[in-house]
């Protein structure tokens, strides 16, 4: 979702390589290719081939099921390669930028600030907690990016946005949690506010969200009434 997004938004003015795993796309002006990113010598291979100026590493298992069932792949996803593309990042004197997530915190506050201390509620959560460190610690340049996006994504993935239309269009009920509440920002406001965290050479955590905190099921509310779509929710 992100990664793919992030590719049409810096492809038309600068030459953009992406990786994927498995969901092969096509995006004008950019190249795409297919990388395993826990086999280290071949991510060694492709950066010293491309030498990039910026690096930004979107790709992780953010399943939290799944991350629970499979802790051993889980940590060499989130947290080994992470880590490993960040100290690269160093050594190519690349810009790493690493995409946390929101869920680093229990959810106790009803704000969270860069100097909050993470409350991780699961497997999945602790990981990326345990990868921020890493990465601070293999590349003190590097921006660490904690938020939660939303939009539409070119390679199936489905985002919280896309499963609430999908449900709705299939006549499905959409079930939505009061007592969850993030601060959701669209992919493309991400990508300007990137652009602006980047030009002005930010580096350590940074939270990017909308200005407003409301709840999953209040999410789920706004995306149906601005297509005017019956609220069973």
């Amino acid at each position: 979702l992100l990664g793919a997004n992030l590719v049409r938004h810096y492809a038309p003015r600068s030459e953009c390589t992406g990786w994927y795993a498995s969901n092969p796309i096509t995006i004008d002006g950019a190249k795409l290719e297919r990388i395993d990113i826990t086999d280290h010598e071949s991510v060694s291979i492709a950066l010293a081939r491309i030498h990039p100026d910026l690096i930004i590493h979107c790709a992780a298992a953010t399943n939290v099921e799944w991350c629970e069932q499979n802790p051993r792949l889980a940590k060499a996803i989130n947290e080994e390669a992470t880590a490993f593309l960040a100290d690269q990042a160093a050594q190519f004197d690349s810009k790493f930028v690493f995409t946390s997530t929101d869920s680093v915190f229990g959810g106790k506050k009803k704000r969270y600030s860069e100097s909050d201390r993470p409350n991780p509620l699961n497997s999945y959560a602790t990981g990326k907690v345990r990868t921020e460190s890493l990465v601070a610690n293999a590349n003190s340049d590097a921006l660490i990016i904690r938020s939660y996006f939303y939009g539409y994504s070119p390679s199936g993935t489905r985002s919280l946005l896309e499963w609430v239309l999908v449900r709705t269009l299939s006549g499905e009920e959409v079930p939505g949690f009061t007592d969850s509440y993030f601060s959701p920002i669209s992919v493309q406001d991400f990508a300007r506010a990137l652009d602006i965290a980047l030009a002005e050479g930010t580096s350590g955590l940074l939270h990017l969200g909308s200005s407003d905190r409301i709840s999953k099921y209040e999410f789920a509310r706004i995306v149906m009434e601005t297509y005017d779509w019956d609220m069973s929710l």
